[in-house]
């Protein structure tokens, strides 16, 4: 993908590829033969990429063919390294993200989500660009799907901080109309942070990645020596789907909604619910996992379930823990 984009005149920090095959061979142990011919490879093509930036630091990354696939995404699976100088750290590099393929979480991940694919990856190795600013751009809106809006997340420095979530990302949504775009909400935007009309060269190049490689993006990027430098470029593998809002004589916000405050990322309730039933008991009924749903981004709790979870228990009135215990409105036209 990073070719494609380069070859579309897009601004990629230059780059070399080992191939899934290439990679492995490096990690295998005794050494086999053909490693030596491969590390003079890897050394003149680091040397001409030096050469080109006049810095010998590069990011180094692995990447797997099934990634971004619709079952499973892979993202933050694989392992990756920053600020790599020097052929010998560079080597080690490479074996570290290429032996990230067999790591045990990767296995796992894969057994629970993608059983059929193959987790062998390739290398790539990048030259480093030391940015101002990083982050992501979603060329439709990453909650909802609604593709008249693009999300942009960004932090101070590197990139890393937020892909590892520990930065929370000051948040840019702008709605689009043709090549149009207008700022229409912030999140956590510091006072000295760029103006709406900074971000109208990533913007226009975001639509143009979509048009380029036929769908929504989750397109990470810096911005440093006075410009925007695209990183990556991945399909938003499940475009979310609007659902209806809840029947709110079924469903309550009571309780969970103290738990999951405000609109909840697909990932976190998957996380969410994972957890919940790590911890159920497999003889309950019902199971709290199978009492939680969301509704446009947000967590609900089936009224009946949570009552049928106290009618059982003796001495126990389900109305008074739900009314007064976890302020359930148990009024057959109760709303939000």
């Amino acid at each position: 993908i990073l070719a494609r984009l380069e070859q579309a005149g897009m601004p990629v920090p230059p780059a070399f590829v080992l191939t899934p095959p290439e990679a492995a061979l490096l990690t295998r142990l005794p050494t086999p033969p053909q490693a030596t011919v491969l590390h003079a490879e890897i050394e003149l093509a680091y040397r001409h990429l030096s050469e080109q930036r006049g810095s010998g630091l590069v990011a180094v990354r692995a990447a797997g063919p099934q990634e971004d696939g619709h079952a499973a995404s892979f993202a933050g699976q694989y392992e990756t390294r920053l600020n790599v100088s020097g052929l010998d750290a560079l080597l080690d590099a490479i074996v570290s993200c290429a032996r990230s393929g067999q790591s045990e979480h990767l296995r796992a991940y894969q057994q629970a989500l993608a059983p059929q694919a193959q987790s062998a990856p390739g290398v790539i190795v990048q030259a480093m660009v030391e940015p101002e600013a990083a982050g992501v751009l979603f060329t439709v809106h990453p909650i909802t799907g609604n593709d008249r809006f693009l999300l942009i997340e960004a932090v101070p420095g590197l990139g890393e901080a937020l892909a590892s979530g520990q930065d929370t990302p000051a948040r840019l949504t702008f709605s689009r109309s043709g090549e149009a775009h207008t700022l229409i909400a912030t999140e956590r935007l510091p006072a000295h942070f760029r103006p709406a009309g900074f971000w109208k060269p990533l913007l226009r190049m975001a639509q143009e990645i979509e048009t380029l490689l036929g769908g929504p993006q989750d397109i990470e990027w810096a911005y440093a020596e006075g410009q925007f430098w695209i990183l990556q470029a991945c399909p938003i593998s499940v475009k979310p789907v609007a659902e209806p809002p809840p029947d709110y004589a079924l469903w309550t916000r009571a309780n969970i909604g103290e738990v999951l405050a405000g609109v909840v990322t697909p990932l976190t309730w998957s996380t969410f619910i994972h957890v919940v039933r790590q911890a159920e008991d497999p003889r309950q009924s019902p199971r709290p996992s199978e009492m939680a749903q969301r509704f446009s981004g947000r967590a609900y709790m089936r009224r009946q379930a949570l009552w049928d979870s106290y009618a059982h228990i003796w001495g126990i009135r389900p109305q008074v823990v739900l009314g007064r215990g976890i302020g359930c409105d148990l009024s057959p036209d109760a709303e939000r």
